[in-house]
């Protein structure tokens, strides 16, 4: 492959002229001019390396010719092939023959039959040639990978399957296809019997990609093959084994051979990124898989310890590798969702969150995931509209199917621009790369909510449910929707049902909005004896003013609910964001002129 095709540039004869150099150079010699153990290697070579100098036997003109061919800028080589028709024959014709007298004479046999063979080749049509080779109709723009097998058979070896197989979904998220499907809707399928062509029409992708692990001591084997979802045909299969130190290498390796098959159209920064994985510290990674294994069971019903518990094991890969960027964007993420789950107040999590984030992108700018955890705190805590907006968009160049990314893209949208239009295809990308999820759904939801059009809200709630009928979230949804539309029967049954879901478990946001939603529809005596749960969490759990301000909204305390704004502000709750657009709670609010100057020093854009 020509550097410019690496670069991910378009190809055109010149490219072509370069492949003929490469045979040309390989059948004068018997060795490939540029080589590699991996396809980070080769890449690498092609890219910086100046092929050996062809022996002396080879006649001068000849090599000067294949010189000029691989010459590493297309400006330099011939432009056309009817240039380098004419020079190959300068090169066979009789003012030569001397050159390859005696000795030489089987040389120049196969020179000359290398000659007509290459002649033949420039006389076609190469750019169409290769066209009609690489099937551009038969081009897989979507795809998902499944979960990978652990064919070890321990369950202890189940955090490397899974760390594998999320790094595999976000390393082809960056190689251009239209959609690559999450890794929840992935695992939907794990250990599902359903034929391929199934699995891929409910996910809606045209190519499957399938994998087992095994690992032994200090060596990671993966047997990988990609499958034309429609038919079944395994299209590409191969296996490939490393040291737990050149995983980076074994998956850039993996990545690079998938988006050869797909015609993947990589961004030079991707194409450099695939040509330059390191070593890593193999504790370091097998700490942060760890992590990232317990973050993969989290969710807000969840103990407080659990999620301490992931803090220490990125903290602890971390402390193994300090120069090892992912760890520190995965601790920002955690201490961000430390206080949006009321585990710890904005004012002790941010500044460790923006620290760990800023580092992660100093340590590797190229990382999708520290410009995501950026976004997180410019967006929620520091108020910083333009820098959140500026680090979700480099996230997006990234990894443009990434879930938490979008999500902050809808955010930002809706939120802060109140680009409802925008916002509301950035909820429907979202499901349409995690379409099983029922976390998926949440964003179109709220994007329907927030922009008061309340029966398309409802609608998708209930979809929500049907994906996920013991969610108690679907139903605080319903609540809120039913609350503004004054549908009292429908509020009480709906507020009971997350009560009943919950099962004792303290999830503040849930519980808050019931107690506005039940005094909204003027069942404030229900309400307050909500309230009174609210206001006792668990020990330890932070109050979040933005949630107790709605709660006192729905009660007609305005007062309360405006020192409860004002607390919010100086804590810097991350809620605070849905103040200037936000339906509902906000609404009974607004127009207050203390509500507005809240407003005012939040700098929020007109």
């Amino acid at each position: 492959m020509a550097p410019e095709q690496l670069r991910a540039q378009p190809a055109d004869a010149r490219s072509d002229i370069w492949a003929v150099g490469i045979v040309l150079y390989e059948m004068a010699v018997g060795i490939r001019p540029f080589n590699g153990k991996t396809t980070y290697e080769l890449s690498s070579a092609i890219f910086h390396s100046i092929q050996p100098p062809l022996p002396a036997r080879v006649p001068a003109q000849l090599a000067a010719v294949v010189s000029r061919c691989l010459q590493k800028e297309p400006s330099r080589r011939y432009q056309r092939a009817s240039e380098l028709q004419a020079a190959l024959e300068a090169v066979a014709g009789p003012a030569h023959t001397y050159v390859l007298r005696g000795r030489h004479r089987l040389a120049a046999l196969s020179t000359l039959l290398l000659l007509v063979v290459v002649g033949v080749a420039v006389w076609l049509n190469l750019a169409r040639l290769r066209d009609w080779i690489s099937g551009a109709d038969q081009q897989i723009r979507s795809i998902a990978v499944l979960s990978l097998e652990n064919l070890s058979g321990d369950p202890a070896q189940e955090y490397l399957v899974a760390g594998l197989h999320e790094a595999l979904i976000t390393d082809l998220a960056r190689m251009g296809l239209q959609k690559v499907i999450a890794k929840p809707s992935a695992d939907m399928f794990k250990g599902s019997k359903k034929p391929l062509r199934d699995i891929g029409r409910e996910l809606g992708v045209e190519g499957l990609v399938t994998a087992s692990v095994l690992r032994a001591s200090d060596r990671v084997q993966i047997n990988a093959q990609l499958v034309k979802a429609q038919t079944g045909e395994v299209l590409w299969a191969n296996r490939y084994d490393r040291n737990a130190g050149d995983i980076l290498s074994l998956q850039n390796d993996l990545v690079a051979a998938i988006a050869g098959e797909v015609k993947a159209k990589l961004a030079p920064e991707r194409s450099a990124r695939l040509a330059e994985a390191r070593r890593i510290n193999p504790a370091a990674h097998d700490a942060y898989l760890k992590g990232r294994f317990m973050w993969g069971t989290f969710t807000t019903a969840v103990d407080r310890g659990h999620l301490e518990a992931v803090i220490a094991q990125f903290s602890e890969a971390i402390r193994i590798d300090p120069s090892y960027a992912p760890p520190y964007a995965a601790l920002s993420a955690a201490y961000v969702a430390a206080t949006q789950t009321s585990f710890r107040p904005p004012n002790d999590t941010f500044p460790q969150a923006k620290a760990a984030a800023l580092k992660a992108a100093e340590l590797d700018d190229g990382l999708p995931e520290a410009h995501a955890a950026l976004s997180q705190v410019y967006l929620w805590h520091d108020w910083n509209w333009a820098a959140a907006d500026r680090e979700i968009q480099r996230a997006l160049q990234l990894n443009p199917s990434s879930v938490d990314t979008l999500t902050a893209s809808e955010v930002h949208a809706l939120l802060v621009r109140a680009n409802y239009q925008e916002a509301l295809k950035t909820s429907q990308r979202i499901v349409d790369v995690d379409p099983l999820n029922p976390f998926g759904r949440v964003q179109t939801i709220w994007t329907s909510f927030l922009s008061r059009h309340y029966d398309d809200s409802i609608r998708h709630s209930k979809t929500l449910l049907e994906l996920a009928p013991k969610t108690w979230f679907g139903h605080f949804f319903l609540a809120m929707n039913y609350a503004v539309k004054q549908m009292r029967p429908e509020v009480n049954v709906e507020c009971d049902k997350v009560v009943e879901l919950l099962a004792g478990v303290y999830d503040m946001q849930s519980l808050a909005t019931c107690v506005w939603a039940l005094g909204a529809v003027d069942d404030k005596d229900k309400a307050r004896r909500l309230l009174a749960v609210v206001e006792n969490p668990p020990s330890g759990l932070w109050l979040d003013p933005v949630m107790m301000a709605a709660a006192y909204t729905g009660l007609g305390d305005i007062d309360r609910s405006i020192a409860w704004y004002q607390k919010g502000l100086e804590e810097r709750s991350p809620n605070m964001v849905y103040m200037k657009v936000a339906p509902g709670a906000w609404d009974a609010v607004r127009s207050d002129s203390r509500f507005q100057a809240i407003l005012r020093q939040m700098n929020c854009p007109n």
